[in-house]
């Protein structure tokens, strides 16, 4: 795949715009989408089909820009200790739900690129682990972190019971697309940099929580590098997100 500013025979060029200018989420750390206040990142634009924006009015709580992450591009850099943001409407007059990229029961496909500096809860609940994307009292639905014996990737959703996905290991000071698929009421899905993936069983998903980056509710802080998070209603194929996540990878070179 090919980076911006890689011109080959035909002439194009990737960026992941090219994927995710349609997506109901897409929020993408780049200097132009970030409004500044005191140093770190007061508001987050988002550039999809859906013009609202993260946001954090706590100095105390804002993610630092980092104009060259580990990855060697503009990320927000979330600290582990109390750093997130709330979607809010344009405006901010307002909370974001969940239902903005997920369709009736939870479906959506979502991808992530961050890098993990560090995992620190290893709680059996998966609601009380580190929180990178997650509805904002914990209770419903969220893309976690867990300090297991070896830390892991684990998506989450509450259909009546905390159906969680297992067996997505990482490791730290490493960088990562994560994708999350649940293209349906049966089951939610998810992979590491576009490999196989894991599954778990999970009927309806409420999609009526507002939701947050970084931290929420439950949850513990994330602590690392968050680059750019997509979700749509769209349901794609495995194929599809792993095509997406190939393309991902190249352009932040994991």
């Amino acid at each position: 795949m090919l980076h911006r500013g890689q011109v080959y025979n035909s002439g194009l060029s990737y960026h992941p715009d090219d994927d995710f200018a349609a997506y109901e989420l897409y929020a993408i750390a780049e200097a132009a989408n970030i409004t500044v206040a005191s140093g770190k990142a007061d508001e987050w634009a988002w550039t999809g089909s859906l013009s609202h924006i993260f946001k954090q009015g706590d100095s105390a709580s804002r993610p630092t820009i980092t104009a060259s992450g580990a990855l060697g591009k503009e990320c927000l850099t979330f600290d582990g200790t109390n750093d997130r943001m709330a979607a809010r409407d344009s405006g901010d007059t307002g909370d974001r739900t969940i239902a903005d990229f997920m369709d009736t029961g939870g479906v959506c496909t979502m991808f992530v690129v961050v890098y993990v500096t560090g995992v620190a809860n290893n709680a059996i609940n998966p609601y009380e682990n580190d929180a990178i994307i997650t509805d904002d009292n914990g209770g419903t639905w969220g893309l976690m972190l867990r300090n297991s014996a070896t830390p892991i990737y684990r998506p989450w959703g509450w259909d009546g019971n905390a159906d969680s996905i297992s067996g997505l290991e990482i490791a730290t000071g490493t960088g990562y697309i994560l994708t999350y698929r649940k293209p349906d009421t049966d089951a939610m899905y998810g992979s590491l940099n576009g490999g196989a993936e894991s599954s778990v069983a999970n009927g309806s998903i409420a999609t009526t929580a507002n939701f947050d980056i970084g931290d929420s509710g439950l949850a513990a802080p994330f602590n690392g590098e968050l680059y750019m998070v997509a979700g749509t209603k769209t349901a794609l194929s495995a194929g599809a997100a792993a095509t997406i996540a190939a393309s991902l990878k190249s352009y932040y070179r994991i």
